[in-house]
């Protein structure tokens, strides 16, 4: 009699431990991250823990999750054996005592001087690690040609009497129109990647020939496509430039009403687009000296107050 009582109550516990497994799924999901149990890994194969799960020696893992170097298996609910870490802890605290705290590192200064590691001023804000590595892309037709050539004259070249590290690079062709662009920058976007900064001068060719209107719109439509592409890179606008003669056109006067016309409208959409417009105010019409013979190309002079305005922006860009 009392052998049966015995299997008959170790049946009935082994059903109610057997049903408390079935439910324990369902009760730890509605636990906290920090209450849930632990799972038991061993030697065999690699596991992956996820954000709350604990290493051997009881590391805390980063959020995302990774490959436990000591390659433990799951196998149950019980917590994790100590590493060599742990028991190296429970054996102090046994003889009665306790390693020191960990002291944080003081943070490392990124100044690039000595005197600014010692807590000095360090140097001036165009000269910081921010600045440095930016890439400039100088995009257009004659007038960027020409500046270009004036540049190397001056000694200017390579960055425009930039910052170091500042890099710019010069994107040419005489007679250029606004359709040769996007296939131009696609070309260098896929050799040497997006740059920085991007200043445009391009579009005056195509006043004499195209109407305002569709113009406009292709200037949107590609400088939209570009934002698109390379969304880090902050587009200048540098407006058409005034010209005394329109090579093509019927009225000057018709063509200058166009190129105020455009340069207001696309430098509205540069700034939505959070670039930036260079208006070239200082090159007026009037002073035929900052122009050639030819009443097109700018002369020595008018190259460089062209300059002086695309590198002035520039370096207001870079201020922090």
């Amino acid at each position: 009699m009392q052998k049966i009582q015995e299997d008959l109550q170790d049946s009935s516990a082994s059903q109610g431990a057997s049903a408390v497994l079935q439910e324990f799924p369902k009760l730890h999901q509605h636990l906290p991250l920090a209450q849930q149990p632990r799972r038991c890994l061993a030697p065999g194969a690699p596991a992956i823990l996820g954000a709350g799960s604990e290493g051997r020696a009881g590391r805390h893992c980063p959020a995302e999750r990774r490959l436990l170097p000591s390659g433990w298996q799951c196998l149950g609910m019980t917590g994790l054996p100590p590493g060599p870490a742990a028991a190296a802890d429970a054996a102090e605290a046994a003889q009665g005592r306790r390693r020191p705290a960990a002291q944080p590192r003081p943070a490392r200064s990124h100044s690039l001087s000595a005197a600014g590691e010692r807590g000095q001023s360090g140097p001036p804000p165009e000269w910081r690690l921010p600045v440095l590595r930016r890439s400039v892309w100088i995009c257009g037709h004659s007038i960027v040609h020409w500046a270009r050539a004036w540049a190397v004259s001056c000694g200017l070249v390579p960055n425009l009497g930039l910052p170091p590290g500042v890099r710019v690079s010069w994107f040419s062709r005489r007679g250029m129109r606004w359709e040769e662009l996007m296939p131009l920058l696609w070309e260098k976007v896929a050799t040497f990647g997006p740059p920085d900064i991007l200043v445009i001068q391009l579009g005056e060719n195509d006043l004499a020939n195209r109407r305002s209107v569709d113009l406009l719109w292709n200037l949107k439509r590609d400088l939209d496509a570009f934002a698109a592409l390379c969304p880090r890179t902050t587009v200048f606008w540098s407006s058409f430039l005034k010209r005394i003669f329109w090579h093509g056109a019927q009225s000057c006067m018709a063509i200058e009403k166009t190129r105020k016309l455009v340069n207001r409208a696309v430098a509205r959409w540069v700034r939505f687009m959070y670039g930036r417009d260079i208006s070239h105010d200082c090159i007026r019409i009037g002073d035929q000296a900052l122009y050639r013979n030819d009443g097109v190309h700018l002369s020595d002079q008018g190259n460089d107050i062209w300059l002086t305005s695309i590198s002035s922006s520039i370096r207001d860009w870079l201020q922090p």
